[in-house]
């Protein structure tokens, strides 16, 4: 890859705190997953940026954007209710593969249960369609599935696979980018693969280090200031 390249991310800024405050919200709840598993919380501030990236590139209004970040950033709360070995979704029996798929639906009922995390559910809910209808939990397909859930689909998948996990490294950006060609017009809307295929480049510097520039009042920053580490990959 050629660089360096920078991509600067700005957040919205958000309302003063109450308790149905989405921000604080958000906060709470990645302050839980942090306590339990880092390594998920890295994930989803990773797969957060991508998907920043991604939505700026089609030009989503702020508040749109904004959404996006918070359904990136708890895409994975649903794991929370699955053992640690499901959760992990590696070498799974059948069984556990059926636990292992409802993890959208159970992170999307948690935070169904706010008003304002309600696009926030139904992004998370829809992640894991797919562009042919062969996902799940609800077999949606093409422009069915909301576009944030298209984003963000892309941009889970495109972390999982450039992420060392307990089970091994990740693939090289190279091997991930072929993954998603390969995908595009089955798993992943054809439109959205292209656009994102386009801004790998910019997303990162010579050493492959991801370059963004967060607000003060996005949630990751919060976590940072209070001292909290994450893992930024």
């Amino acid at each position: 890859m050629k660089g360096p390249y920078t991509l600067t991310v700005r957040q919205p800024s958000s309302p003063a705190p109450t308790t149905e405050n989405p921000f604080c919200l958000v906060r709470g709840f990645l302050q839980f997953m942090e306590s339990h598993d880092p390594l998920i919380v890295g994930h989803g501030e990773r797969t957060a940026q991508y998907a920043l990236a991604l939505g700026h590139a089609v030009e989503l209004p702020s508040q749109e954007l904004l959404l996006l970040h918070y359904a990136a950033l708890l895409h994975d709360l649903g794991k929370f209710s699955l053992s640690p070995r499901v959760r992990t979704g590696d070498n799974l029996s059948f069984e556990d593969d059926v636990e292992h798929q409802c993890h959208p639906r159970v992170g999307a009922a948690i935070l169904q249960k706010w008003p304002s995390l309600h696009t926030v559910s139904v992004v998370i809910a829809h992640h894991h369609e797919r562009w042919d209808g062969y996902g799940y939990p609800y077999g949606l397909r093409g422009t069915l599935i909301p576009l944030g859930s298209r984003i963000l689909s892309i941009t889970d998948a495109f972390d999982t696979l450039t992420s060392p996990s307990p089970h091994g490294d990740g693939q090289t950006f190279e091997q991930a980018i072929q993954v998603l060609k390969g995908s595009s017009g089955l798993r992943f809307d054809p439109g959205l693969t292209e656009q994102f295929l386009l801004l790998i480049p910019r997303l990162f510097n010579t050493s492959h280090e991801i370059e963004f520039l967060f607000s003060q009042r996005s949630p990751i920053g919060e976590l940072i200031a209070e001292g909290r580490v994450l893992s930024a990959g």
